[in-house]
């Protein structure tokens, strides 16, 4: 009659990915020609490549994760890597909390009571 939360205290504790996530795109550049090739093929326009200076990049509010660049690159570099974002607390470049936030708290508390 009683189930297990279906909660976790993320990111203490993080859940297995679930079987069909697409994850996001990740560019082997040791690979990559920079041919352009993804860059056409995307539909939302999310790829940028500079062949000249050898670069390329993605737009991750663009990317609708279809997977037309993984199909269409010629070099197989492109792969679709289900691993979750790492959220900001696991970055180094974070920081401790803020000042500002129990300053926001304090401006919010009288609207509350």
């Amino acid at each position: 009659m009683v189930k297990q939360p279906v909660t976790v205290c993320y990111p203490q504790e993080k859940l297995a990915a679930p079987e069909r996530l697409r994850g996001h795109i990740v560019n082997d550049m040791d690979v990559c020609i920079c041919c352009g090739m993804c860059a056409r093929r995307c539909p939302a326009g999310a790829l940028a490549v500079d062949r000249k200076g050898g670069t390329w990049s993605i737009d991750p509010y663009a990317c609708v994760v279809c997977g037309e660049c993984i199909e269409s690159c010629p070099k197989h570099c492109l792969t679709m890597d289900a691993a979750r974002t790492p959220v900001a607390a696991d970055n180094p470049m974070v920081k401790e909390p803020s000042t500002f936030a129990p300053a926001l708290i304090m401006t919010l508390l009288p609207m509350v009571g």
